[in-house]
């Protein structure tokens, strides 16, 4: 019997577990200011997923202002 381990992610809004590659969308996000630091990736599982994470950081942005 094969092994067959998969790298499972959770998307970044809804925490659903995400196998290798069956990501909607893949967003790079800064871990720190340090040059060199590698930058972690946001998971996103499906395109409303996406829209509930850019009107999130939308919403953010709005009120801190």
């Amino acid at each position: 019997m094969k092994n067959y381990e998969q790298n499972l992610e959770a998307c970044f809004v809804c925490k659903k577990q995400i196998a290798d590659n069956g990501w909607f969308c893949r967003l790079p996000q800064k871990t720190g200011e340090a040059a060199g630091v590698q930058a972690a990736e946001i998971l996103l599982c499906s395109p409303s997923c996406a829209f509930r994470h850019f009107t999130n950081l939308e919403n953010e942005t709005t009120t801190h202002h």
